[in-house]
């Protein structure tokens, strides 16, 4: 079993604010048309890139689409390099290797909402509330995040990170050698061996009614 760090009772709010209120997470209800609405700043030389910012990554069996509605989002969808501004929109095909951060001024937010299909609210809800909140309880203990850990919870939104060697467009070797590994290192490895889980009570509780204003 693994030392376990700290967690923050935050199943309550919403926003979800962290990195001392540069980065927020609004969750929407299931009759809004987005899942959630993401506040980034840019990177700057005080503050680096966040960690928080989602790395080459694929999902399983659903789209992804991106609304902007303020700054500038990188796009890099396998391997091409999509800009987009206030009011565009990026669509995100099943199984294509992508990421995005923010590519406005400095000092600029990026304000996204994220959606996909097929919709799975308390899914992504129970996702981006345990991420956030580990990340944050391990920032303000200055520990390192447990890469297991984080393998653990994006195993809940079937969405393997695409391994160093891979490329940058995705193939069905690739996506099933990326499989293989999550697998092994998230579930026997990540909960098996070290005893991480994919949800947190003090991050979510599923059934709790929540103040969502739409």
């Amino acid at each position: 079993m693994c030392t376990q760090t700290p967690r923050t009772k935050t199943a309550h709010l919403n926003p979800v604010v962290v990195q001392r209120g540069r980065e927020s997470w609004h969750l929407h209800n299931p009759s809004h048309p987005w899942v959630v609405t993401y506040k980034t700043p840019a990177t700057t030389a005080a503050h680096g890139r966040l960690p928080n910012n989602p790395p080459l990554h694929f999902h399983m069996y659903q789209t992804e689409d991106f609304l902007v509605t303020s700054g500038v989002a990188r796009f890099q969808i396998d391997g091409k390099v999509i800009m987009a501004e206030q009011g565009d929109k990026v669509h995100i095909p099943v199984g294509a290797f992508h990421k995005y951060e923010n590519a406005s001024g400095v000092g600029d937010d990026l304000i996204i909402s994220i959606r996909t299909d097929p919709a799975d609210f308390a899914r992504e809800e129970s996702f981006f509330r345990n991420f956030s909140g580990y990340m944050e309880d391990c920032r303000k203990v200055n520990q390192q995040p447990s890469p297991f850990q984080l393998f653990r919870l994006v195993y809940e939104i079937q969405a393997p990170l695409v391994l160093p060697g891979m490329g940058k467009t995705s193939t069905l070797v690739s996506r099933q050698v990326c499989w293989l590994f999550r697998f092994v290192a998230r579930v026997v490895i990540g909960e098996w061996l070290l005893g991480y889980k994919g949800t947190y009570p003090e991050y979510y509780q599923s059934g709790e009614e929540k103040d969502k204003p739409m």
